[in-house]
């Protein structure tokens, strides 16, 4: 509830405060899942433009019967340079995210920014079995 005082200046009951923060934190938590399955969707685009790098992503038969094909001899990639890029990607990412839950969200714990984080996984997760990348071929 909003009063005004003798100089016409707002005056804020603290339950107000408490409730705006509260629906604050759930809009901006609604967000970064929306920009974080935007990001996914963006990186699975990418990856899907030359599915020969993703590979060792399938099962071992289709992998096997793509190795024996004369056009993809040249173009299979090593399991070692996967496991670099991979690790590479895997370290930049966790850096960058945990950049963002202490600077951006103010998290100073391991457990906060690991909770929060869990939860904006969990939701691209989701996203991701619920079909929000559909290949239409």
């Amino acid at each position: 509830m909003v009063f005004r005082d003798d100089e016409g200046f707002c005056i804020i009951k603290d339950s107000e405060i408490k409730n705006s923060s509260l629906w604050g934190s759930i809009m901006i938590f609604i967000i970064e899942g929306i920009v974080l399955c935007a990001l996914f969707t963006l990186m699975v685009y990418i990856m899907s433009r030359n599915p020969i790098k993703t590979l060792y992503n399938y099962p071992p038969k289709i992998q096997e019967r793509v190795m024996t094909l004369d056009e993809y001899k040249d173009q299979v990639p090593t399991r070692k340079n996967k496991v670099v890029a991979k690790v590479g990607a895997s370290v930049l990412f966790v850096v960058i995210l945990a950049l963002i839950l202490r600077f951006i969200n103010g998290y100073t714990t391991f457990l906060q920014a690991f909770g929060y984080g869990f939860l904006l996984w969990t939701i691209v997760n989701a996203y991701d079995a619920n079909g929000g990348i559909r290949d239409e071929n």
